[in-house]
């Protein structure tokens, strides 16, 4: 695993904020909130790692991850 990596799969933050991002624009129109109660993180957080003031941890890239895989499935 890298020393960049956030988690097993070799996921590095800039990777994790774009499919974060990805996930917040195709997955909730934009909403933050709605985002971040189906992360279980808050608005204010997500605002933060968009801005890259904090970082993503390898439970929100799983939860963003499982998120977008079955938003891929339900279409």
């Amino acid at each position: 695993m890298s020393e960049n990596a956030i988690d097993e799969s070799g996921v590095t933050q800039k990777e994790a904020r774009f499919e974060l991002q990805a996930l917040l624009q195709d997955g909730f129109g934009g909403d933050a909130e709605k985002a971040a109660l189906a992360l279980g993180r808050t608005s204010a957080d997500l605002q933060k790692i968009d801005a890259g003031e904090m970082q993503i941890d390898d439970d929100l890239a799983m939860k963003v991850r499982g998120l977008t895989q079955a938003r891929v499935l339900a279409e």
